[in-house]
């Protein structure tokens, strides 16, 4: 019996190797989220800004500006040929890789920035959270190809088929959404590896997750709808607003992009901060600034 006691109290017996317990799911607190990524914005500002600018601001302008496609796509009529429109979107393909590769890029670079340090450290972050573009990529791609296919079988029974692809979708999505922390944060490199972690990290908090993401994406595209509406009546105004068709007015180009960039720096913090709270204690530890 005390021999027993003692395999009780140690949780293993002897010549085996103790197995962790199974840890309750953590509850997502988006409350708790908001403040960390808004403590975040503020003691990182410099950095998101140069990082925001350099990853997102930058290729956005690069693409309103010099994407022939985009033209031909704004000076198209009311009634566009299906023909025209096809041709044009395949055009469209290369700027969109183009797009997601330089968000990937900066998703990276933010994390290792704010995530490991700031000066010379945050330097060194950036580049060791870069180098983890290709694993990122790899499972991107194949998350991207499974919800292709995905969708190309369910899409075969019709509208529900589709309607179901696409809460499918959005399901896996959010589940997904601490892939690149994880990859910045931990040793965890492969696709299988990484899933699986992420799914680990988000178990019982889908619908939470969702709604903080939903919330937060419905209000920064309101605001930008609003700025865009405020700054297009002031070109009316004073006359800068142009005659319509053709190309678009480059001032209202510049503030969607600017719009663009804060949303895709917020969904950066917001992936941080769900990472953050609900990965801690569960096997994995959280980065320092020496590693």
């Amino acid at each position: 019996m005390r021999g027993r006691g003692r395999w009780i109290k140690g949780l293993s017996r002897p010549g085996h190797s103790a197995k962790p317990l199974a840890m309750a799911a953590k509850r997502f607190s988006p409350s708790a989220a908001w403040d960390d990524v808004r403590a975040r914005l503020v003691a990182n500002r410099q950095l998101l800004i140069a990082l925001g600018g350099a990853f997102f601001l930058l290729p956005c302008l690069i693409f309103f500006f010099f994407s022939a496609p985009l033209e031909r796509l704004a000076a198209l009529g009311p009634e566009p040929a299906p023909q025209e429109v096809s041709a044009i979107g395949q055009q469209l393909l290369p700027w969109m890789l183009f797009l997601v590769v330089a968000f990937w890029a900066g998703q990276l670079a933010i994390l290792g920035g704010v995530m490991l340090g700031e000066g010379r450290a945050a330097k060194q972050a950036i580049a060791t959270a870069l180098s983890r573009f290709g694993y990122l990529g790899l499972v991107n791609i194949l998350v991207a190809a499974a919800l292709l296919l995905l969708d190309t079988v369910l899409g075969l029974a019709g509208f529900w088929g589709v309607l179901v692809a696409f809460a499918v979708q959005i399901y896996i999505q959010v589940r997904l959404t601490v892939v690149a922390p994880v990859l910045v944060a931990e040793q965890a490199r492969w696709p299988i590896s990484v899933v699986r972690r992420s799914w680990e990290i988000t178990s019982g908090n889908f619908f939470r997750m969702f709604a903080f993401y939903l919330l937060v994406v419905v209000l920064t595209t309101l605001l930008i709808f609003v700025a865009l509406l405020i700054v297009g009546v002031l070109l009316v105004l004073t006359g800068l607003g142009g005659e319509g068709g053709g190309s678009p007015n480059p001032i209202l180009m510049t503030v969607l992009a600017l719009g663009l960039t804060t949303l895709m720096v917020l969904s950066v913090l917001m992936s941080l901060a769900i990472y953050r709270q609900l990965a801690e204690g569960r096997t994995a530890t959280l980065p320092h600034a020496h590693r």
